[in-house]
C-alpha cells in the first residue's frame, strides 16, 4: 500500500463527508449531526486535513467553544479538557496563528498552574467551565471529584508546543540529525531552550530587538 495515496484519499474523504461550510467546521461524523467537536476541528489544523482555504474560518470557529477558563469542548459539553485543547494548541501554531495559540495557553494551562486547590506544579486531568473538578462525573465517574487525576501526563501539550513553536526548535531527521529553528515569536520578548539527543544537545536562544529577532543555535 502506498501510505501516501491513502492518506491523501482519506483527507478528501474527510473533507467532502464531514465539512460543514455554514459552520466553517467538521461536523462530529458523517451525518447531519449539529455538533462540531474540538478535537476533530484541532486536529484538521494540525494534521493539515483543512486545506488552506478554510483554516482561518476553522480557527474562528474554534473561538465559539472559549470561556474564561479554557475552551468548553462541544463533545463533552460544560468539561474543559487539557488534552483535547492541546490539539487545539497545537493546531494553532501548525498554522501560524500564534497569537490566539498564546492566549490559549496562558487561560487554560495558567489557571491550572496557579490554582491553589490543585497542585501548582502538575497538570489537572480536566475540569468544568464553573472550576469545579467535577470533570468527567456523569461520564463514567461517578459523580467522584477525588477520581480527577491532578497530574495528568495527557494535559502536557504546551510541553512540545513551547519549544517546537514558541522556541522553534523541531527535528526532521533520526536524533536530531536534521532540524529546523521556526519561532513564532508572538507578543513574546525572549525564550531559551533545547534538547539532547544521542547526537550531543540541541538548543536555541532567541531575542526580539527593536532591529530584529537574533538567533543563537
Amino acid at each position: 500500500m502506498n501510505w501516501t495515496t491513502a492518506a491523501s484519499a482519506l483527507v478528501n474523504a474527510i473533507s467532502k463527508l464531514t465539512y460543514d461550510a455554514s459552520a466553517n467546521a467538521y461536523r462530529d461524523n458523517d451525518t447531519t449531526t449539529t455538533l462540531h467537536p474540538q478535537d476533530a476541528n484541532s486536529m484538521a489544523l494540525l494534521f493539515s486535513v483543512a486545506p488552506p482555504e478554510d483554516v482561518s474560518g476553522i480557527s474562528n470557529a474554534l473561538l465559539d467553544n472559549w470561556t474564561p477558563l479554557g475552551p468548553v469542548t462541544p463533545e463533552l459539553p460544560d468539561n474543559i479538557s487539557p488534552f483535547i485543547s492541546s490539539f487545539e494548541l497545537l493546531g494553532r501554531q501548525a498554522v501560524r496563528d500564534t497569537a490566539p495559540a498564546l492566549q490559549l495557553l496562558r487561560t487554560l494551562w495558567g489557571w491550572i498552574v496557579n490554582n491553589a486547590d490543585s497542585t501548582e506544579s502538575t497538570l489537572l486531568e480536566g475540569y468544568l467551565a464553573n472550576g469545579s473538578f467535577a470533570y468527567r462525573s456523569d461520564r463514567g465517574y461517578a459523580y467522584d471529584e477525588s477520581y480527577v487525576s491532578h497530574a495528568h501526563g495527557w494535559s502536557s501539550g504546551p510541553t512540545s508546543a513551547l519549544t517546537l513553536s514558541i522556541l522553534g526548535l523541531d527535528v526532521r531527521g533520526p536524533a536530531g540529525g536534521e532540524w529546523t529553528i521556526a519561532p513564532q515569536t508572538g507578543d513574546l520578548a525572549f525564550a531559551e531552550g533545547g534538547f539532547t539527543t544521542v547526537l550531543g544537545k540541541l538548543s536555541v536562544k532567541w531575542r526580539v530587538r527593536g532591529d530584529g529577532i537574533p538567533v543563537h543555535y
